[in-house]
């Protein structure tokens, strides 16, 4: 997605977030006796044509952007396309309510049969760009399984020193060491949020689709994304990679070798994951260290990475790069994600529409519910290194 296309979706999200403080506000006004019930449903009806003429721009960008998007699934493939196919949401205009979950799809990972969850469809491709909304790349790093359970217990890898060696006949053999794995569990954490929709938005699929991707989706995606890199862990946080204890750092290694670029320093970091005899595919880094690195030069001024001509896939000695504010500046992870760390889907996108919170049923409003459940195991901390991302200081 391009920057003019960019501009249009913050000025449209703009524009229904505050559609919905207005509903909101005419809802308050109606429910402190200071409009009529008539007043408050002709104001709530304006602004629900407003809301589905916004959403319908939404629908025209998500259609331009699905261009940039390589998905190789069948057809229904959002959330939103999922929801309006379902049944309750076909029959929710005579019970005024509904309540659904979308099921998870199969998929196969390293020749097994799991449940993938629905896929997180990104708005733009992954990498420096200047919009405002955020790419959702990092969840759809990690193979996902379902659970039927509040929480998972999972082996976490453990390492080992190999010290095997030729030795002479008679020589005492050196000692391999190994660090046994531990046991750890997991907590099924929730994620949800909700949004008040007017009877028009409903009553139109294509756009009320569209809403669902972009807003209600993206927003719990937002959260997850964050949590899969930088949560605490507990009862209330999901485990996150740059935990201690969830990745290898590197950094003090790296810098012993006394790199003498960020360049250097990111193929030493390389070098110490294959040592362990992992495949990295995907460096992390944040959107900040992504533009130094772009901005280095030669000693002739030109641009190490290619310059701004460049359209090439973002790599660094030929690792993709995925450039990402969830990744806080100044840290970076390199690794093998797929064997790393498990996503654990207790429930997939439950979705639950009423008229009946508040005055929603007196002002022609609805009440629209997203919530997931969810846990996250890094069991192999082995396939991923990471740390500082800094040059030894002169």
């Amino acid at each position: 997605m391009d920057n003019i296309q960019n501009t249009e979706l913050e000025g449209i999200t703009k524009s229904l977030g505050s559609i919905e403080n207005s509903i909101a506000a005419v809802q308050k006004e109606y429910a402190d006796n200071k409009v009529t019930l008539k007043a408050a449903q002709d104001e709530i009806k304006k602004l629900g044509d407003q809301q589905v003429a916004f959403a319908k721009s939404l629908q025209d960008l998500q259609q331009k952007s699905d261009k940039l998007v390589d998905v190789t699934s069948s057809k229904p493939r959002t959330i939103g396309e999922m929801i309006v196919a379902e049944k309750a949401y076909q029959g929710f205009k005579d019970l005024h309510a509904a309540n659904f979950e979308v099921k998870a799809a199969a998929t196969s990972v390293a020749g097994n049969t799991i449940e993938r969850t629905f896929i997180a469809e990104p708005l733009r491709r992954p990498g420096i760009l200047t919009a405002p909304v955020q790419p959702l790349v990092i969840e759809n790093l990690f193979p996902h399984v379902p659970v039927a359970t509040s929480s998972v217990e999972y082996l976490k890898e453990g390492t080992y020193d190999n010290k095997a060696a030729i030795t002479a006949e008679g020589a005492a053999l050196p000692e391999t060491t190994f660090t046994n794995p531990t046991l750890h569990s997991a907590t099924v954490v929730n994620v949800g949020t909700f949004s008040k929709m007017t009877e028009q938005l409903i009553n139109d699929a294509p756009a009320f689709a569209a809403y669902i991707n972009t807003k209600l989706q993206y927003a719990m995606g937002q959260v997850i994304d964050n949590q899969l890199i930088n949560g605490a862990g507990g009862a209330t946080q999901l485990e996150g990679m740059l935990k201690e204890g969830n990745f290898t750092d590197v950094t003090a290694t790296v810098q012993g070798e006394k790199p003498e670029t960020l360049f250097d320093f990111a193929l030493l970091a390389k070098a110490q994951l294959e040592a362990k005899y992992y495949t990295p595919q995907y460096f992390l880094l944040n959107p900040a260290d992504w533009t130094k690195l772009c901005l280095i030069k030669d000693k002739q001024g030109r641009y190490i990475l290619g310059g701004p001509q460049v359209n090439a896939t973002p790599n660094l000695w030929g690792v993709p790069v995925i450039a990402s504010a969830t990744v806080p500046a100044g840290k970076f992870l390199l690794g093998n994600f797929t064997q790393a760390a498990t996503v654990y889907d207790r429930q997939s996108v439950a979705v639950q529409m009423t008229n009946s919170d508040g005055t929603d049923f007196q002002a022609l409003v609805y009440t629209v519910r997203l919530n997931r459940r969810l846990a996250f195991a890094v069991e192999n901390p082995n396939a991923v290194v990471g740390g500082d991302l800094q040059l030894t200081a002169a």
